[in-house]
């Protein structure tokens, strides 16, 4: 739940970003926006991860369904690189791809998990829910698991997942912005007088 009250609120901050540029929502509309049945699948393959995790079930395929879902996202964001703060969306997937598939798992400290008041009593050693593993000596790129806190929302989150806010704020008021700047070439184009070659 934190974290999707998180993408919300980074989300709600593109919007203002955008409308403090001049930009308006219908910019969404003016842009080509590729691949959206990957984005959607990797959405929903997400959700059903965190919700699986967040209960306890299909522990053991929970690890292969967040692959999925990084890699659903992976094909949106190339299919759409032109788009602004889509490199940044990249580059935190790939990250999250990547420490996942080494450690079958997210990685995750139980100092992230402490300050984001997430320990139970009782729970697993080796793993505090079926998409997190442990940090030990063993774990590899340690420093791209969950290993930072938003205690506010009791939420645990990586380097990769911060890369993936900031792409996401710059791609909506990016988009915002630039629709705007489409909409006033558009209007010039169309005031323009071919006949005296002037508007």
């Amino acid at each position: 739940m934190g974290g999707v009250l998180l993408v919300f609120l980074v989300a709600v901050a593109g919007m203002v970003a955008g409308a403090l540029r001049g930009g308006q929502l219908d910019g969404f509309g003016r842009q080509e926006v590729r691949l959206v049945p990957a984005l959607l699948i990797g959405l929903a393959l997400q959700a059903a991860t965190s919700l699986a995790a967040a209960l306890g079930w299909l522990s053991g395929a929970v690890p292969v369904v967040m692959v999925l879902a990084l890699l659903a996202m992976l094909a949106f964001t190339f299919a759409n690189a032109r788009l602004p703060g889509m490199a940044l969306i990249a580059v935190g997937v790939l990250c999250n791809l990547a420490v996942v598939l080494l450690n079958g798992g997210m990685p995750v400290t139980r100092g992230a998990l402490e300050r984001a008041d997430l320990v139970v009593a009782g729970r697993a050693t080796e793993r505090p829910d079926a998409a997190h593993v442990l940090v030990d000596q063993d774990t590899r790129l340690r420093e791209l698991g969950d290993v930072l806190a938003v205690r506010s929302f009791r939420k645990v989150v990586s380097v990769g997942d911060i890369a993936q806010f900031a792409g996401l704020f710059l791609l909506i008021q990016g988009l915002m912005a630039g629709g705007e700047q489409a909409r006033r070439a558009q209007s010039g184009f169309e005031q323009f007088d071919y006949r005296r070659g002037r508007r």
